[in-house]
């Protein structure tokens, strides 16, 4: 028997027949989970940390992250790759480098934004190693052990 949803997760102890669990994406959450809103935003414990790399075009700016750090999975019913923190902002596109945001107000090339990724296991799959910390200090990191063992 597999569980995998978050309200039965913590039951497991209880049920005996349980053999495993699949935790997925509610060991993080994602843009997809707040879409659905089974999290709020300060529930999103993963977070990528990406960099405006142009304001060329009027009402736009461009992210130094495309599908292969956020992968190109859509946050489920929306239409976008990410949630972007305190922002109202909405990635529309994105190429394997960059993501192309439609922005309210203004940004600058070099600010630093975090984004919430649409899909949150294909996001750390990306990735050989995520950094952790808390209260905006970094504190150390995690390989990624499974990175590369699909086979």
């Amino acid at each position: 028997m597999s569980l995998g949803a978050r309200r039965q997760a913590p039951k497991t102890p209880l049920i005996p027949q349980t053999t495993e669990i699949r935790p997925g994406t509610y060991v993080f959450y994602d843009a997809s989970s707040l879409q659905a809103k089974v999290c709020s935003e300060a529930d999103c414990a993963l977070r990528v940390l990406t960099t405006v790399v142009s304001t060329a075009v009027p009402g736009q700016c461009v992210i130094d992250a495309g599908s292969k750090t956020l992968s190109s999975d859509q946050t489920v019913g929306v239409g976008t790759f990410g949630h972007f923190v305190g922002r109202k902002w909405t990635m529309r596109k994105l190429n394997e480098e960059h993501g192309y945001v439609e922005i309210d107000g203004p940004a600058r090339v070099g600010e630093k934004v975090w984004v919430v990724p649409s899909h949150v296991c294909a996001t750390v799959n990306l990735h050989d190693e995520i950094w952790y910390g808390r209260r905006g200090r970094v504190e150390g990191s995690w390989k990624v052990a499974a990175r590369g063992r699909v086979r």
